[in-house]
C-alpha cells in the first residue's frame, strides 16, 4: 500500500494528474489511476517508467527511500510533457543532439532557427 500512497503524493506534489503522467510515461490513465488506488501493483518495467517520468527514485515509491528534489512540470504544459515522451524514446546519440539543441536555443535565443530557415536548409 506505500507505493500508491507515494504515488498518490507524488502526482499531487508536482501538481500533476494521471492523464498528464500517462503522457509521461506512455501508460494508460486508468492503469495510473489503479496503482493510485492500491487496486493493481506494477511490475518493475511500469515502476521505472513512472519513477523516472516523475524524477524520484522506485525506492522512494516503495517506502524505502527518500524523495529528491525534482522539479515540478507546470499542468498547462501538456506541449513540453508530449514532447518530453517522446524524447525518451529516441536513441541515446538522437537525444544528445536534442539536448544540446534545446540548451543552445535557450543560451543563444537569438540564434535561433524559424521554421522558415529550416525549411531553405532543407
Amino acid at each position: 500500500m506505500k507505493f500508491a500512497q507515494n504515488l498518490s503524493s507524488e502526482i499531487v506534489r508536482q501538481g500533476i494528474n494521471c492523464n498528464k503522467l500517462s503522457i509521461l510515461t506512455g501508460l494508460s490513465s486508468s492503469l495510473l489511476k489503479s496503482y493510485c488506488k492500491g487496486i493493481k501493483k506494477p511490475g518493475i518495467e511500469n515502476m521505472l517508467k513512472i519513477a523516472d517520468a516523475l524524477n524520484i527514485s522506485a525506492d522512494y515509491l516503495l517506502g524505502r527511500d527518500e524523495p529528491k528534489k525534482s522539479p515540478v512540470i507546470e499542468t498547462e504544459d501538456t506541449d513540453i510533457l508530449e514532447i518530453m515522451a517522446k524524447a525518451k524514446k529516441l536513441n541515446p546519440k538522437a537525444r544528445q543532439k536534442l539536448v544540446c539543441l534545446i540548451d543552445d536555443m535557450i543560451c543563444n535565443p537569438a540564434n535561433l532557427v524559424t521554421a522558415e530557415r529550416v525549411k531553405e536548409r532543407a
